[in-house]
């Protein structure tokens, strides 16, 4: 079970956090209260993550620039770049790094990046801390070996919505903070220790 915690913007915090979890994300899109718009920030941000033990530190763009996307991937280190707009299956194939494709559990079938990240219905691009049936998510699992399950996660519903997903792993951002953008190290913890069964 990989555990992703989205959107940190202190490396500080994200050298607490890290010890407890698989992949972090740093969000590189500007509409997000998650946003880390400093280069050097993101930068202290990823280095943090992988002093911590992390294994990977994901990108996360919405319709941006690919020759944007591929120098920031570079210059802050990242292992894997999220797509979280209407991206097309070209476009992923030319991004350097692993994809995580983000998609609503509709758009399942439309996947074609390395990794699938299947999120609550909504009009945004993620990050609203919305509960869903993830149930839907089930038949996902079964045609994609990578899935990873976002949407309203906290410690108290994960390992149910992993039961009914069988999702590979999962991803949370609101469920865990204080403030967008810092995370709880207790609500990490106890987060990825119910989602690894080991609570």
């Amino acid at each position: 079970m990989i555990v992703k915690v989205c959107g940190f913007t202190s490396a500080e915090n994200t050298m607490r956090c890290g010890r407890h979890i698989d992949w972090v994300g740093i969000n590189f899109w500007p509409g997000s209260k998650r946003f880390v718009k400093d280069v050097s920030l993101a930068k202290e941000v990823a280095a943090a993550a992988k002093e911590s033990g992390v294994k990977e530190v994901v990108g996360l763009f919405v319709n941006q620039p690919l020759s944007w996307i591929q120098e920031i991937s570079s210059e802050v280190g990242l292992s894997l770049v999220q797509l979280h707009g209407g991206e097309s299956k070209s476009f992923a194939s030319n991004v350097e790094l692993p994809v995580v494709q983000a998609v609503v559990v509709q758009q399942a079938n439309e996947y074609f990046g390395d990794y699938l990240l299947v999120d609550a219905p909504q009009e945004n691009h993620g990050g609203a801390g919305l509960a869903w049936q993830w149930s839907k998510a089930e038949s996902v699992s079964r045609m994609h070996p990578r899935v990873l399950l976002a949407g309203g996660l906290t410690s108290e519903n994960v390992s149910v919505a992993v039961s009914q997903s069988r999702a590979w792993g999962v991803d949370v951002a609101s469920g865990v903070e204080e403030s967008p953008g810092i995370k709880s190290e207790s609500k990490v913890a106890a987060f990825a220790a119910a989602a690894k069964g080991i609570a």
